[in-house]
């Protein structure tokens, strides 16, 4: 075996043996690497290898592109469902616990002392009363502007349309009778 200058280079555990001693190893030898030289392998046209290499470094990057784009939509989908269902779970909510929630989140925010939280509380229990009074002397007309719209809407639909639109309305007035207890 001739040493000619270093390690074979597709195995980096055997020594690199020259093409007359590739041919020529007795059958007891180490064993060595019988790849042929980078010389006698078929040349590919410089085209085929630089659309395999750009293919190879296309890859990862549109993987990644893939990666990020699941991630932003799982993430956007995941915040929309919280912040739906949280927003859901505060309106259903009683009032004195709506009124509580953010005096504490005021006190939390604001450091309020406890003088000031008395303060806080007294103005925000006293505002839901007025906003409740207002709601109350305006919802009729609200009714009836609804009433009104759902009759012009069940006009313009198809027997089959108008039944999926009165369990719609159905649904709802019972979603608003529960939230009125």
């Amino acid at each position: 075996m001739h040493w000619h200058g270093g390690w074979c280079r597709h195995s980096p555990w055997l020594p690199c043996l020259s093409p007359s001693e590739r041919t020529s190893t007795p059958p007891l030898r180490k064993m060595t690497c019988l790849r042929p030289s980078p010389t006698s392998r078929k040349t590919v046209p410089n085209q085929v290898s630089s659309q395999e290499s750009s293919m190879k470094s296309t890859k990862p990057v549109l993987g990644l592109i893939l990666v990020f784009i699941l991630g932003a939509g799982s993430g956007s989908l995941t915040t929309y469902l919280l912040s739906r269902t949280h927003f859901e779970t505060s309106l259903r909510a009683p009032r004195h616990n709506k009124e509580e929630m953010l005096v504490k989140r005021l006190s939390t925010e604001l450091s309020l002392d406890n003088q000031q939280q008395a303060q806080v509380k007294v103005i925000i229990h006293e505002t839901h009363e007025k906003i409740r009074l207002v709601r109350r002397s305006v919802r009729p007309a609200i009714e009836a502007q609804l009433t009104e719209s759902q009759q012009r809407i069940g006009k313009l639909l198809r027997p089959d349309q108008q039944q999926a639109f009165d369990k719609i309305l159905a649904e709802r007035e019972t979603r608003r009778h529960r939230n009125q207890r």
